[in-house]
């Protein structure tokens, strides 16, 4: 079992964008945040329940984004 740890983590190693990592958690923090509890809740849970939870979370980020807007204010512009 050690070896096929070894072997996935190396393999894991070479999938992962860690460059994409870094430029999600600079723009959008809590988008990062999503996905390392997805990332810890599949490491520790069964897999399932880990993208079930994944899921969960983005569907909520989502209706939270879509209910709390900021009003703008339109101006007319001439011409």
């Amino acid at each position: 079992q050690a070896a096929l740890a070894g072997v996935l983590l190396f393999v894991a190693q070479h999938i992962f964008r860690w460059q994409v990592f870094a430029k999600v958690y600079r723009q959008a923090p809590v988008e990062f945040a999503l996905i390392l509890i997805t990332m810890i809740a599949i490491v520790v849970l069964p897999i399932e329940t880990g993208v079930a939870i994944g899921i969960g979370l983005s569907l909520l980020h989502g209706i939270w984004g879509s209910t709390h807007t900021e009003p703008i204010e339109l101006a007319q512009v001439p011409g």
